[in-house]
């Protein structure tokens, strides 16, 4: 094998990449993806003791690395393909994908792709930046080019990219001085790049808030799109209700992430097989497919993305899982009322009974087949679990979605895992 990680990797014409529905990753995000420091996270099973598993989710949703790990696993489940641009893996110089196990490897050389940012696009991006011959750091706000947000390995990265430009002969702007590197450059160009390329963008946190330090705001994902209407449509108002009704249980934030928590816990493997199984299923295959419809709507505008259809139909069923305090109305089966008394030849001697009871009843019915796959993906994100301060019975956890598949249960791909 090489010893060169971006060798190991496809590579992905750089306009490709939205016709294969890929998103752009960072450099940063992939490096801590692969180093090896963390290698016990992404690949610890969960152990089968209760108090033991719940300390080691804790881990994972308290720091901040971890999250970072988790959220760029929840974009492989999302998203077809991650890139990275190929002169970035070289400036940082990442070599340690050999530290890695082979299945770990494996599922990087399937999540990750290489990709080659225009020579020319991006000396556009500086022309545009670069304000009355000041340096771009200047431009952003930042007064000091040494503080916090310094990082070294920018140098060689824009050195790459000076080259590239020497070599076929293309200009760097007059006032660019490519001794003075900024992450606030490279953060700004990762961003641009993907707006560009219609494709979304994820970033290490680190690269986003020095976005929004100087007053840049990363385009929400379709990803976060979901998420977003899923909790202000259906959870916040379901919950609402479950809170006046005295419930002691609430549905749980969606999010993709916590269905891979969810899914690595419940099948005591880890948190990488879980992603792996949930990308590989059919459910997730189809939400994919449907997820980019609602992120090429988004990419279209505020209009086009609040009148899309995808949008609607996400709305349509969050409306009726907070009516019925069900996510599985409407994907797994209907529910409808039988008015036993309307019924033909007897339907009078119930009335003259006078057998209330059977009068009007909720009668659910399955749904044969399979439609909206992505529907069931979308509801396996949300479940119901104790409220705080409250202890769930054994018949509270067995009532909290009966007739919802386990998180374990996932078509195409469950049994291989």
């Amino acid at each position: 094998m090489s010893d060169s990680f971006g060798s190991d990797m496809l590579h992905i014409p750089w306009a490709d990449l939205g016709r294969l529905h890929c998103a752009i990753i960072d450099a940063s995000t992939v490096d801590l993806l692969v180093n090896g420091n963390h290698a016990r996270v992404l690949n610890g099973k969960f152990p089968n003791d209760i108090r033991r598993a719940q300390a080691v989710m804790d881990t994972i949703l308290t720091d901040s690395s971890n999250l970072t790990l988790l959220n760029a696993l929840a974009q492989f489940v999302a998203y077809d393909h991650l890139c990275v641009d190929r002169r970035a893996l070289s400036s940082l110089g990442l070599t340690h994908l050999n530290s890695l196990d082979d299945d770990s490897r494996s599922v990087f050389s399937r999540a990750l792709k290489t990709t080659d940012f225009p020579v020319e696009v991006v000396l556009d991006l500086y022309r545009g930046i670069v304000q009355d011959g000041e340096p771009y750091w200047q431009a952003f706000g930042i007064k000091d080019k040494n503080d916090e947000w310094f990082i070294g390995e920018d140098k060689t990265y824009f050195d790459l990219i000076a080259d590239e430009a020497t070599r076929t002969s293309r200009s760097w702007p007059g006032q660019f001085d490519v001794s003075d590197q900024h992450s606030g450059m490279r953060a700004y160009l990762y961003a641009e790049m993907a707006a560009q390329a219609r494709v979304p963008a994820v970033l290490h946190p680190a690269r986003i808030q020095i976005l929004e330090s100087v007053g840049c705001q990363l385009r929400a994902d379709a990803v976060q799109i979901v998420e977003h209407k899923m909790q202000q449509d259906f959870v916040l108002n379901a919950n609402s209700q479950l809170e006046d009704l005295l419930q002691n249980v609430r549905f749980e934030m969606p999010s993709v992430g916590a269905y891979i928590i969810a899914v690595a816990k419940e099948n005591r493997i880890s948190l990488l097989e879980a992603a792996v199984m949930i990308h590989d299923s059919k459910e997730a295959q189809a939400f994919r497919k449907w997820l980019w419809t609602l992120h090429e709507a988004a990419m279209s505008g505020p209009a086009t993305l609040i009148n899309s259809s995808a949008l609607k139909e996400l709305e349509t069923a969050c409306r009726n899982w907070a009516t019925s305090f069900d996510p599985n109305v409407g994907v797994y089966y209907q529910i409808r009322k039988v008015d036993f008394s309307a019924i033909p030849r007897i339907g009078w001697l119930i009335k003259l009974a006078g057998i209330a009871a059977m009068t009007s009843k909720r009668v659910i019915d399955p749904i044969i087949g399979s439609p909206g796959l992505h529907l069931q993906f979308i509801a396996r994100m949300t479940r119901l679990v104790p409220a705080v301060g409250t202890l769930a019975t054994t018949d509270q956890k067995e009532a909290q979605n009966p007739a919802t598949p386990s998180h374990g249960k996932i078509s195409g791909g469950a049994e291989q895992a």
